[in-house]
């Protein structure tokens, strides 16, 4: 968006398009091939995509039955140019839908959670040491993603990624695992000194930058 002293001068941009839905979210891409990309949620369950340097609306993904919750860009190969471009949403439907952009389509849908899945957070997992300003193109592509979801049941569940490309690719797939991008890792215990109530949702998750520990806010403000 150019200096700071260019983007005080500039009017704001005011984007219509979730009608009299309330928004719930707004998230910029902040991947370098998709400059100026942004996508907001509804409480409807409607997404759209936003192309904020042309001023426009890009297309609306649909597929929650209620308001959205959490949102999060994923580009597994480590570029929208290359392999899967993804938007991964999560729902009070209880649902977390991840969608390739490319296709404007939902590729999978997370099922399982025991009730609204109320936050949502992606990550890189970088190798202890690894200095990110020299590693290959090579290297970067094979950097492991993982998402956590943080639910009503007090549950937070761990997700590997793996490129839609790529799985289509193995040989030593089933056919009717073709199209799992995300799989099922486990869930994060609590610590053996914590005690929690069935009724404790989590209210947010957050991955630090190197993508090895994550914060959890449970719904009664314990961190």
């Amino acid at each position: 968006l150019g200096s700071s002293d260019e983007f005080a001068c500039k009017e704001p941009l005011l984007l219509n398009g979730h009608g009299s839905s309330p928004v719930q979210f707004v998230v910029f891409d902040k991947n370098e091939d998709s400059v100026g990309r942004l996508a907001s949620a509804g409480s409807d369950g409607v997404v759209i995509l936003w192309d904020v340097v042309a001023e426009t609306g890009l297309f609306r993904l649909l597929g929650h039955r209620g308001p959205v919750t959490g949102i999060s860009f994923i580009c597994p190969t480590g570029s929208s140019t290359s392999g899967m471009d993804g938007l991964v949403t999560s729902g009070a439907d209880g649902l977390v839908k991840i969608w390739d952009l490319n296709g404007q389509c939902c590729v999978q849908t997370l099922t399982g959670h025991r009730g609204s899945v109320g936050c949502l957070d992606c990550s890189i997992l970088c190798p202890p040491g690894e200095a990110s300003s020299n590693a290959s193109d090579d290297v970067d592509s094979k950097k492991k993603w993982r998402l956590i979801t943080g639910c009503d049941d007090g549950q937070v569940r761990v997700w590997s990624v793996e490129d839609l490309e790529t799985v289509n690719s193995s040989d030593e797939k089933e056919s009717t695992d073709n199209d799992e991008v995300f799989r099922y890792v486990g869930s994060l215990q609590p610590p053996a000194n914590f005690s929690s109530s069935s009724n404790e949702g989590i209210a947010s998750v957050h991955f630090h930058h190197n993508g090895h520990y994550v914060g959890i806010c449970r719904a009664n403000d314990r961190v």
